[in-house]
């Protein structure tokens, strides 16, 4: 039985195991679309699955609101653009990193669907998702803080639009007056030259945090700190912010110093000394921005911790629905909340430098990705292939391993040329110039094997040959192969 060729198929039923036979045709994976319109930061790709079904046209992804989501959430759809047919019109099967996928609850429950993606004529589209909120923080000076945890200390948005709102130690609750869609780039400017008057919230017993200190002096809600708070406009203009900060009362809060004077120290969980940088413009007075400040019963009761029912000015006109909406939420409409540590002392404590906050640039409806599917090999992967030309096994030593994979003989072995293009011819020569072969292919396949004999199909004889490979569009290339035949064993006697 061991001269009897054994034909081993692949799970497709072919006969034989050819490695590399699509590497002209590739099933292109994870190909880049093009970002036609938008901001975000997602690389949407595509990644061929049924060459049978793929076309020429082209293909947008697109993306719109969930209406009835709290969270920002986004449903995406594709469309063929040549035929203007949606294919799939409301998808959320997103690619998550780890941290998003294992804090995400507003998508899927089950692990498996995170893993498919939508298979559109014969191509899958990966969508990343990027978590809305801060997107990076960076700090411009003679940093005078000690390294940000993201836990704790960092730059956070506090909205309830997002899946995975930061935890701080101030509330648990986060904001319904503000949206991704309004953070903007932030500078909190530090030092005495960029000093402002900022709201204050002092912590009580009971966990709120109420405008001013136990006594409800207005003179003591509204105090100046070595700091203050600009919207950077993407044309370079600015506009100054309404900042706050926290302090805390509470005696649980061991380092809790409520004196009006903006201090975080060394453990900010037992200080809370947050710095608030608010959605509205920066008032100087103080008594503009009312959500912020309002008075109820003749007490100052914005609370920035749980919000608040805001009473109606017996002078007020305008839209109070509006105000009042903001007041009743926790953080109000804060845009950004900071926390800072120090090992400087208080009374040396003098701050400077440029904190920045990037929101990150996360899809939205203005995003568009287009694509249209590759089914030819690039140029630049042919000519790398090409450099690639090679032929195995060289040296030959009388037996090819591979023989038994693909049912031959094992006193018939063949060598092996790979990483060719699809039009090729090969010629073999001896040392000393004689052609012996010529091997031509015109096919997708990227190898073509030899197998040993002349053109009168003679077994060769061993020794060192030239290869020279020729390509219409890459030229020439020349190998050299060693060849040490086996020893023939006869059938027939």
């Amino acid at each position: 039985m061991s001269n009897i060729p054994l034909i081993i198929n692949d799970d497709k039923g072919n006969d034989g195991i050819l490695t590399g036979d699509s590497q002209n045709e590739p099933f292109y994976s994870g190909v880049p679309t093009e970002h036609v319109s938008g901001e975000a930061e997602s690389e949407v790709t595509y990644s061929v699955q049924d060459k049978e079904k793929i076309t020429n046209h082209k293909y947008e992804v697109g993306f719109f609101r969930d209406s009835l989501s709290i969270p920002y959430v986004l449903y995406y759809y594709i469309k063929d653009v040549d035929r203007d047919t949606i294919l799939v019109d409301s998808s959320k099967k997103y690619l998550f990193s780890d941290a998003d996928f294992d804090n995400n609850p507003f998508f899927y429950d089950d692990f498996y669907t995170y893993q498919i993606n939508n298979l559109v004529d014969g191509v899958t589209v990966t969508v990343p998702w990027i978590e809305p909120g801060v997107g990076k923080t960076e700090f411009k000076g003679n940093q005078w803080f000690l390294p940000q945890d993201d836990s704790i200390t960092g730059g956070f948005y506090v909205g309830n639009d997002v899946s995975k709102p930061s935890i701080l130690p101030v509330t648990s609750k986060t904001s319904s007056a503000i949206s991704v869609g309004d953070l903007r780039p932030v500078e909190i400017r530090f030092g005495a030259e960029n000093s402002s008057f900022a709201h204050r919230y002092v912590r009580r017993a009971t966990g709120r945090y109420p405008l001013g200190d136990n006594t409800g002096s207005k003179d003591s809600s509204f105090v100046e700190v070595p700091f203050s708070a600009f919207e950077v406009l993407p044309n370079g203009e600015e506009r100054q912010l309404a900042v706050g900060f926290t302090e805390t009362a509470n005696a649980a809060d061991s380092l809790g110093m409520p004196d009006g004077v903006w201090y975080p120290g060394s453990q900010l969980s037992k200080s809370k000394e947050y710095i608030v940088v608010f959605k509205a413009p920066y008032d100087p007075t103080g008594t503009v921005n009312l959500p912020y400040i309002s008075s109820q019963s003749g007490r100052l009761w914005a609370d920035i911790a749980t919000g608040y029912k805001m009473d109606k000015p017996a002078d007020f006109e305008g839209n109070f629905d509006s105000l009042k909406a903001v007041a009743k939420s926790a953080w109000f409409d804060a845009m950004y909340v900071c926390g800072f540590e120090t090992d400087m002392p208080r009374n040396a404590f003098a701050p400077t430098g440029t904190y920045k906050l990037y929101p990150g640039v996360f899809l939205t409806d203005r995003d568009k990705y287009q694509y249209t599917v590759e089914t030819e090999i690039t140029k630049k992967d042919a000519q790398s292939n090409w450099d690639k030309v090679n032929v195995f096994p060289n040296p030959l030593f009388g037996i090819n391993e591979g023989v038994s994979y693909t049912g031959g003989k094992f006193d018939e072995p063949y060598v092996t040329f790979n990483n060719l293009p699809n039009k090729v011819t090969i010629k073999l020569y001896t040392i000393s110039g004689v052609l012996v072969r010529t091997l031509e292919k015109d096919d997708a396949s990227s190898i073509l094997r030899w197998n040993l004999e002349n053109e009168s199909e003679l077994r060769v004889a061993s020794g060192m040959y030239i290869a020279l490979i020729s390509n219409p569009e890459f030229g020439d290339k020349v190998l050299k192969l060693a060849i040490i035949m086996p020893q023939k064993q006869l059938q027939n006697y």
